[in-house]
């Protein structure tokens, strides 16, 4: 008994691992925008555990924003993997962008569109819509955190 205890502990330990900007592992959802006059790229990456971090084309720099829910962060993931992220095709860019992108170790496939002549599949938009909530819920969260410091 005292085994099978051990055992659990481990293993939710090791399922609660957090990540640094520097090192984070192979599956990650993640989105954002780019193009215009500058070429910019800024995007955000959303890890199973719930980590979301902020890379900023411009500056170069990569931040952690505040953790999400667990649970969400699956359910995100798992209606990536629904909408056919994974396989489908899009690459319809125009001046300015937007993206998702769905990478494991095995898979790595990113819908892109922005070009005016394209229609994109309005579930993706959905989808692209709900991530960036995410990201201001994330920011809201933040400014709270903040201003009770």
């Amino acid at each position: 008994m005292i085994k099978y205890i051990f055992l659990f502990v481990a293993l939710s330990l090791m399922s609660c691992k957090t990540y640094q900007t520097n090192e984070l592992p192979d599956k990650q959802l993640i989105w954002g925008t780019g193009g215009g006059f500058s070429g910019v790229v800024n995007q955000y990456i959303l890890l199973e555990n719930g980590q979301l971090f902020f890379e900023d084309g411009l500056k170069h720099t990569k931040v952690e924003l505040s953790k999400q829910q667990k649970q969400a962060a699956k359910a995100l993931f798992n209606k990536c993997i629904d909408l056919n992220v994974t396989s489908m095709e899009m690459n319809e860019p125009g001046n300015l962008y937007y993206f998702i992108r769905y990478k494991t170790k095995e898979e790595d496939n990113t819908l892109t569109w922005g070009s005016g002549d394209y229609k994109t599949d309005e579930n993706i938009e959905a989808f692209y819509l709900e991530l960036q909530n995410l990201v201001e819920e994330s920011k809201k969260m933040e400014e709270k955190t903040s201003a009770e410091s």
